[in-house]
């Protein structure tokens, strides 16, 4: 097969897919280093179970925590029921 004179050979074929495979395969590596280095910060704990959480409360903590609470619960109502009495 002869060529005509000044012409050049192209070796691509400009009617093939295009390989658009590379692009998710980074756009998912990118995506999942941004979420394990968020999970290295601890910065996705509130949303893991304790069980992949990178710095899991203490069972002290979650009862101290608990305990507040309530208590913070009691105190508003004592608050409020004091607040009623005084006012009538």
């Amino acid at each position: 097969m002869a060529l005509p004179p000044g012409s050049e050979l192209e070796s691509d074929d400009v009617f093939a897919e295009k390989g658009r495979g590379r692009f998710w395969v980074l756009f998912l590596v990118v995506i999942a280093a941004v979420l394990f280095g968020f999970w290295r910060v601890a910065w996705l704990d509130r949303w893991l179970p304790e069980r992949w959480q990178r710095n899991p409360p203490a069972a002290e903590e979650v009862v101290a925590a608990e305990a507040g609470e309530v208590a913070g619960v009691a105190r508003e109502s004592a608050v409020a029921v004091e607040e009623s009495a005084t006012e009538e």
